[in-house]
């Protein structure tokens, strides 16, 4: 009668070991979970993804329709044309300035945390696209900002081939889009990289005020007419 109990008792602490193991691991990987929990968002985070719900309303509203900037709508094959327009004006904003591209690159690397600290939701590409997307966007608001300040009688023969006036008033207007934005401080540390010894040009904040002038119900200066808040956070 002694061996059946014995072997009950010994079923019975098993499962009981079993049950503590099971039980361990549950609390160690809570714990694990728990303690790399991060923050919603970071104090920086200041540019967000439309929620679902709201996007499917209006989908266009809410979407880029000929530039992407910054990484949600990145890659988009139908805003490819202005990505090639985006080279071409780092071309032509690194010969004019003079300025070293290996230059502009630390900048971006120097500030990457800052600037990923600024997205609400994951970023998805790759450090190396990441980086590159950066610059080439950057580049090109800050490029374009100074071209407007200076007023069209500057721009060059493939500005007016390609921006025509259709495609600029959409621009703006996509510039302006909730998920379509980079941090403003990025753009404006390359803006004074650049034009540091330049005495010709206003801060970057009233080149931007002027671009969306259009839209301004506040006046900035009695040297700038009316303009809007900038584009980016």
């Amino acid at each position: 009668m002694g061996e059946p109990v014995t072997a009950e008792i010994q079923q019975i602490a098993n499962a009981s070991i079993k049950d503590e193991y099971q039980r361990a691991n549950l609390v160690n990987d809570i714990t694990k979970e728990v303690e790399s929990l991060k923050p919603l968002s970071s104090p920086e985070c200041c540019i967000y993804k439309v929620p679902d719900p709201l996007r499917k309303l209006n989908e266009e509203a809410y979407t880029p329709q000929v530039i992407s900037i910054g990484p949600f709508h990145h890659g988009d094959e139908k805003l490819q044309i202005m990505e090639k327009y985006k080279v071409r004006y780092l071309k032509e904003f690194t010969e004019q300035v003079k300025i070293n591209l290996e230059n502009l690159v630390c900048t971006i690397e120097d500030s990457e945390e800052s600037i990923c600290q600024c997205y609400a939701e994951v970023i998805p590409l790759s450090r190396y696209d990441f980086l590159k997307m950066i610059l080439m966007d950057a580049n090109f608001i800050v490029e374009l900002f100074v071209r407007n300040w200076r007023g069209r009688s500057e721009w060059t023969h493939d500005d007016r081939k390609v921006l025509k006036p259709w495609l600029v008033a959409r621009m703006l207007l996509d510039f302006m889009l909730l998920e379509n934005q980079l941090p403003f401080f990025i753009i404006e540390k390359l803006f004074k990289l650049a034009f540091a010894s330049r005495r010709d040009l206003p801060s970057f904040t009233e080149l931007t005020f002027r671009y969306f002038e259009f839209y301004n119900i506040q006046h900035f200066s009695p040297n700038i007419r009316h303009s809007t808040s900038s584009l980016t956070c």
